[in-house]
């Protein structure tokens, strides 16, 4: 995912990208998750930390994606 200001307000996107190996996010696996931030002061920052798990995460999707039908109408 990409997030980041343009000109003429914000651009985002959600799409598979390729890492190198020496990545810190090249290592993630499992139930783990990470982000990294580019920032302009300290260049790359990465979180990792343990994951809710399969169950957990498809039971807080499934409840966000319930939340956008009962709103939407």
């Amino acid at each position: 995912a990409h997030l980041r200001r343009t000109s003429t307000g914000v651009e985002a996107g959600v799409e598979p990208q390729m890492v190198d190996a020496g990545h810190p996010l090249a290592a993630v696996s499992g139930a783990t998750n990470a982000i990294t931030y580019v920032t302009d002061l300290m260049g790359e920052v990465t979180l990792v930390g343990a994951g809710a798990g399969r169950r957990e995460t498809g039971f807080a999707l499934l409840s966000d994606l319930l939340e956008i039908q009962r709103l939407r109408r």
